[in-house]
This record gives structure tokens, sequence and C-alpha cells, in this order.
């Protein structure tokens, strides 16, 4: 009975399915191709970290917990969590809670990755405060990230009790505090690593937050019924749906 109803439902198809939504379609592909390029990136640079050439020999360090707890947090996590809304908006509830679910493994990272730098510093009798552009970057983007999760959850809360969220620059501000931490990653790469394996995880990781940030963006490639390429982007209407627009690719 399912093979006979299959067979009489009509193929779903270039012609068939209307534009828009394959624009989101193909938008929920590149998320997860670009998603699971940041969590490939991320755990290369926990594999690095942890080799024990890196190490000196001494095993596991407290130092190195802060590189992996900071590469799983931003590149991992908070990566894939900005990725989570570019997906179909019939999607749009469940996707809220992966996007919360993934923010807030982000958050609790982030701080068990200060935790660990400060505990590290007081062992060695030096001063927590910021003294080195690594660092400064890290201080900023670790503030600009609890007031984004504060804003988050504010939104989450308004969402669930009244249906819609204000704060619409939540989105854009979140991907600012992504391209800081993918800065203050790669700040951090530099005085760890030299040679090839800093080239290659510094490869990795920006170029992975770069299709991230574009992507999330909703700036991506898509083929139009003309057969011409077309950068995507979505509309907000006045009614809270989402629009595709597009501009071709000269």
């Amino acid at each position: 009975l399912h093979c006979l109803i299959a067979a009489r439902r009509p193929r779903l198809t270039e012609e068939t399915i209307p534009r828009s939504r394959r624009m989101e379609l193909a938008g929920k592909r590149y998320a997860r191709a670009v998603s699971a390029g940041g969590v490939f990136a991320a755990l290369a640079v926990c594999a690095c970290t942890l080799l024990p050439a890196n190490l000196g020999g001494k095993g596991f360090v407290l130092f190195s917990a802060h590189p992996v707890l900071m590469s799983l947090a931003y590149t991992g996590c908070m990566g894939s969590a900005m990725l989570v809304y570019v997906a179909p908006l019939d999607e749009k509830k469940q996707n809220r809670e992966k996007h919360r679910t993934l923010q807030m493994m982000a958050a609790a990272l982030a701080a068990a990755g200060l935790l660990a730098i400060i505990i590290n510093k007081r062992r060695m009798g030096k001063s927590i405060w910021p003294h080195t552009v690594h660092a400064w970057f890290g201080a900023i983007t670790l503030l600009a990230t609890l007031g984004q999760c504060l804003v988050g959850l504010s939104k989450y809360s308004e969402a669930v009790r009244r249906g819609f969220s204000h704060s619409k620059w939540h989105g854009d501000a979140g991907r600012i505090v992504y391209a800081l931490g993918t800065v203050t990653i790669a700040l951090g790469l530099v005085a760890i690593f030299k040679g090839l394996m800093l080239y290659a995880l510094m490869c990795f990781t920006q170029v992975a937050g770069l299709f991230l940030v574009l992507v999330s963006s909703r700036c991506f490639p898509g083929l139009s019924a003309d057969g011409n390429w077309r950068y995507t982007g979505v509309v907000a209407g006045s009614s809270g749906t989402g629009m595709s627009s597009s501009v071709t690719n000269a």
C-alpha cells in the first residue's frame, strides 16, 4: 500500500517545488555542511593541543584545557547554534530549542575555559588581568557573549509567553560576537603553535568561521529556475514570516 501511494504521489523536482522552498532547503544543506566544518575545525584544535609533543611530555596540563574548551565553545557549539535557523520557516519552533541548547552548551564551555586559564594563572603566580592582545580580545568576547546570553534568554521567554519577541538585532550581534571569538582563537593559535600545524589550524578555523558567518546571514548561492546562480537572502515581512529575495550574481 505504501509503495502504491508513493508511486501515485507527484515527485518533488526542481519544477514542482516552489523556488522559495528550494532556497530554504538549499540553505539547510549549506548550513549542515558548514556546521560540520566548524565542528571538524574545533576537534582539530583539540587534537593538536593534546598531542604529547605540545604538552612537553608532562601529560595533561591545566592550560591545555583552555584552548580545547574555547574552540569547542565558539567554533563548535556557537557556530552550529547560529546555523540552525538557516532552515525552512516551518521548522522555526523546534530550531529555537536547538539554538537555545547549543548556545547554553557554548556558554558553559566558555565559562569552563575561562575558569581553567584563571586557575592556571593563579597557580603560576601571574595576574589574571589581561595583558596581551589575545587576552583583551578574549575578555571583550566573553563580555559580549554574556550580554548575548542575557538577551537571548529574554527573547526566548518572551517568545514562549507571547508568541513573538523583540530585539531583532540579536542575530546580527551574535554574528559579531562569533567573529570576535574566531579572531580571538586565531590570536591564541599564534601563541601556542608554530609552523605547518599553525597554518593548518588557522586555515581550518578561519575558513570555517568565514563560511559560517556568510551562511548564517543567508548569503549563499542557489540555483534559480532560469539556471542562473543567485545570492539568496531573507527579508522579514510585516506579518513576521520570511520572504526570499535574490540578487543575480553578475
